[in-house]
């Protein structure tokens, strides 16, 4: 009943993100982030619901059938982005790495990766669109995107570290959100899908956690 459930789930995300599409002619750039949004909010759930080897079935059969959408132009609320982007197709991975990586005894961890993946990522996509600062600073084309992103992150990392009774290190709180912008930045073609999280989950554990 449970993998039902959370098979369900984000079936009825993504159908939400279909109908805004096709309903009130969202475009796909907005529907894809509401998709993303509430897939990650829905994932804060799953591991109460599934184990680790039901997640994998269920991560499995998720990226198999966004490739056949995607293949077969269906779906168009997730897939039809003027940017070539594999972060759609690699969400369900992600969240199959992160269960073998966290669930269970490092939840903070998944929970701290899912969040920056669902909130720091959309906001700085949605702040940093086509922004610039100078030509002196092409190198970072999305500076005020990346700023919303490392404050982002910031933010997330105290608000978990504070939900667990953890004593704040702010200096690394700094240097972790900084390394996790620089990542999320420079990670081609939407891979940072699953960068971010995997190094966050690294980070988390190794300068957040003593």
């Amino acid at each position: 009943m449970n993998i039902l459930i959370v098979v369900f789930g984000y079936l009825f995300i993504f159908s939400v993100s279909e109908f805004l599409h096709k309903k009130y002619s969202w475009q796909s750039e907005y529907t894809r982030k509401v998709a993303h949004v509430g897939a990650s909010l829905f994932s804060l759930a799953v591991p109460h619901l599934v184990n680790r080897i039901q997640i994998t079935g269920i991560g499995i059969f998720f990226f198999i059938a966004l490739i056949i959408t995607k293949r077969i132009s269906y779906l168009k609320s997730i897939h039809q982005v003027q940017r070539h982007t594999l972060g759609a197709l690699l969400f369900p991975i992600t969240i199959v790495i992160l269960a073998w990586l966290t669930w269970y005894e490092r939840l903070p961890a998944y929970y701290y990766a899912i969040l920056i993946l669902g909130f720091s990522d959309t906001l700085a996509a949605v702040f940093g669109k086509g922004k610039k600062i100078t030509s002196k600073l092409s190198f970072f084309p999305s500076c005020l995107g990346s700023l919303v992103y490392f404050l982002m992150t910031m933010l997330i990392s105290l608000v978990i570290l504070a939900s667990i009774g953890q004593e704040i290190p702010i200096i690394s709180v700094i240097t972790v959100s900084f390394i996790l912008t620089i990542v999320e930045r420079y990670s081609p073609w939407g891979v940072d899908n699953t960068s971010v999280p995997i190094v966050a989950v690294f980070l988390f554990q190794n300068l957040l956690i003593t």
